[in-house]
C-alpha cells in the first residue's frame, strides 16, 4: 500500500487598509475566507519583505506568516507596521473533515481467482478508480497496482493496492524409495521452482532438505508461491549404511594446515567432496566437507564444516587533525579481536585523544596480533565563540568575540536582539561586545550572532560564514 498526500496552502496578497501615510511597504490583501482540511496546515501570509517590518497576529504570532493546523479556524487579523505606518486585514478560515483512505495491504492471490477491493470509507463518498470505474468495490482477476482518489468535495484522498496473482508450484518428491539404513538424504527441489517457498515436515524452509534417516517413514513437504500451495510426500525404505567416525565442525589458523581422520574399516572406498580418496583430509582450505564411505552394499555421507580464522583487519577510524583544546576519539573496534593495547597501555579499542601524535593500537585474536597506527596532525587554524558571557567587573567571558589561534581578515562581526535590532557591529577581531546598545546596559537574554571572515584552512586562505546565540547572563 502507497499513501499520498496532503494539503499545504500559502496565501500571499496585496494591501487594504492602513492607519498612517507615506508607508515604506506595499498595501497587502488578504482573501475573506478559505477552507482547509482536518489534518492539514494552512500557511497564511502578506508576501511582504520582513526587513523593516514588525508583524501582529490575533494568534499572538509576530511573523510575516502564521500557520494553522489542529483544528484552527475563525477570524484572524494582522497588523503589519513599519514603525510610521500600520496596515491591517482580516481573512476568516473554515475547518472540513479530511478524508482518510486506505485500501489495506498488498493482495495476493491464486490465478483463477476474484479479488474484490474494498476502501476503509462510505459509499457517501465519490470514488475514482485508474481504470474509470466509480464503484465502492473494485474486482479484478489480473495482477497490476491499483489507485483510487475518494472526495467529499473539498478533502480528497488518494491510496494505491498492488495486487499480485501467482501461479501454483511444481512439485514433485518423485517416486517411494529405498535406501540404506541409517542414512543422510538429500531431496533438491530448487529446480522444481525458482520462486516457491517450502515447508517441510520438521519445519525446515530450505528447498534443499537433508534429514537423516533411521526407520521406515513417510516424509511430506508444502510448497508455496505467497498464497498458492501444493503438497507431496514420499515414503523411505530403510536398509544398513556404512559410517565413518568423524570429528565435528573445527577451525584452523590461516597458513597452517589441519587434518581430518575418519576412522571406520579399512575395507571401505573413502572420498572426500575435494577429491581425496584417504580416510584421512589434509587442507588449508576453509570450507564444507562432504565424505562419501562405501562398501559393497551402500554409501553413507558425512559434512564437516572447516573454518579459517583470518587476521582481522584493524582499521583505526581517526580524524586528520586536532585542535586546540579539542577532544576527539580514535576508534580501533574489529570483530574477531579479543584484546586491544595502545602504545601508551591503555586497553579500550576507544581511546580520546587531545593532543596530534603518532598512535598505534595491537589487536590480539586467537592466532597471534595485529597492528595499525594513526597519524594525527594539528589544524592550521581554529575560531570558537563562546555561549554565553556576564558583562561584570570582574571575572571571567566579560564579553563576546570569537577566541582563535590563526591570523583572520575580512572581519565582520554583528549581533541581534529578538527583534532583529542590530545592537553590535565591529571588523576589528579584537573589538569584543560588552552587553551595551547605545551606551546603555541592555536585557539579559538570548542575541543571535553572524560573523563573516577569512581564514587560512588546508593552505587556501577561504571565506567563512558563522552563525549562532549567545546568552547574556547577570
Amino acid at each position: 500500500m502507497l499513501k499520498k498526500l496532503t494539503l499545504g496552502i500559502v496565501l500571499s496578497l496585496v494591501s487594504i487598509s492602513s492607519f498612517g501615510q507615506n508607508c515604506s511597504f506595499p498595501a497587502f490583501d488578504l482573501p475573506a475566507s478559505m477552507n482547509y482540511c482536518l489534518g492539514d496546515t494552512l500557511v497564511v501570509g502578506t508576501g511582504l519583505d520582513p526587513a523593516g517590518l514588525t508583524f501582529a497576529w490575533n494568534t499572538g504570532a509576530t511573523t510575516p506568516t502564521i500557520s494553522l493546523s489542529n483544528g484552527s479556524a475563525g477570524m484572524f487579523w494582522v497588523q503589519v507596521s513599519d514603525g510610521s505606518c500600520t496596515q491591517g486585514d482580516t481573512i476568516s478560515v473554515g475547518l472540513f473533515p479530511s478524508v482518510d483512505l486506505n485500501l489495506g495491504n498488498d493482495i495476493p492471490a491464486c490465478n483463477g481467482q476474484t479479488v474484490t477491493i474494498s476502501p476503509n470509507t462510505s459509499s457517501s463518498l465519490s470514488y475514482l478508480w485508474n481504470n474509470g470505474a466509480t464503484s465502492l468495490d473494485l474486482q479484478v482477476t489480473q495482477s497490476g497496482i491499483y489507485s483510487v482518489t475518494a472526495s467529499n468535495g473539498v478533502c480528497e484522498d488518494s491510496d494505491e493496492i498492488r495486487v499480485t496473482f501467482y501461479d501454483y508450484p511444481q512439485l514433485d518428491l518423485g517416486n517411494d524409495t529405498f535406501i540404506c539404513e541409517p542414512s543422510e538424504l538429500t531431496f533438491n527441489l530448487s529446480h522444481q521452482s525458482s520462486v516457491a517457498n517450502y515447508r517441510w515436515y520438521n519445519g525446515s524452509t530450505s528447498p534443499i532438505h537433508v534429514m537423516f534417516a533411521d526407520e521406515t517413514q513417510t516424509i511430506h513437504v508444502k510448497a508455496s508461491v505467497s498464497v498458492c500451495s501444493v503438497l507431496d510426500s514420499l515414503t523411505i525404505n530403510l536398509v544398513d549404511v556404512p559410517q565413518a567416525s568423524l570429528i565435528s565442525d573445527t577451525i584452523f589458523c590461516s597458513g597452517d594446515d589441519i587434518l581430518i581422520s575418519a576412522l571406520g574399516d579399512t575395507t571401505w572406498d573413502y572420498r572426500w567432496s575435494n577429491g581425496d580418496s584417504t580416510n584421512v583430509l589434509s587442507t588449508n582450505v576453509a570450507d564444507t566437507y562432504a565424505l562419501s564411505v562405501t562398501d559393497e552394499h551402500c554409501t553413507g555421507i558425512q559434512n564437516i564444516r572447516v573454518k579459517e580464522i583470518t587476521p582481522p583487519a584493524v582499521n583505526i577510524i581517526a580524524p586528520s587533525e586536532i585542535c586546540a583544546g579539542d577532544n576527539e576519539y580514535l576508534d580501533a573496534t574489529t570483530d574477531g579481536v579479543l584484546y586491544y593495547q595502545w602504545s601508551d597501555g591503555t586497553t579500550n579499542p576507544l581511546k580520546l585523544i587531545q593532543d596530534a601524535d603518532e598512535y598505534v593500537v595491537e589487536a590480539y585474536y586467537e592466532c597471534g596480533v595485529v597492528s595499525d597506527t594513526a597519524f594525527i596532525d594539528n589544524c592550521e587554524c581554529f575560531v570558537r565563540f563562546p555561549t554565553a558571557f556576564r558583562p561584570m567587573p570582574s571575572g571571567i567571558n566579560q564579553t563576546f568575540g570569537p577566541i582563535t589561534d590563526c591570523e583572520i581578515s575580512k572581519y565582520k562581526l554583528s549581533i541581534f536582539n529578538r527583534k532583529s535590532e542590530l545592537v553590535f557591529e565591529t571588523d576589528d577581531v579584537n573589538q569584543f561586545w560588552d552587553g551595551k546598545f547605545k551606551g546603555a546596559k541592555v536585557q539579559m537574554g538570548a542575541y543571535a550572532w553572524t560573523c563573516e571572515y577569512n581564514a587560512l584552512e588546508d593552505g587556501e586562505n577561504i571565506s567563512i560564514e558563522r552563525s549562532g546565540v549567545v546568552m547574556l547572563v547577570q
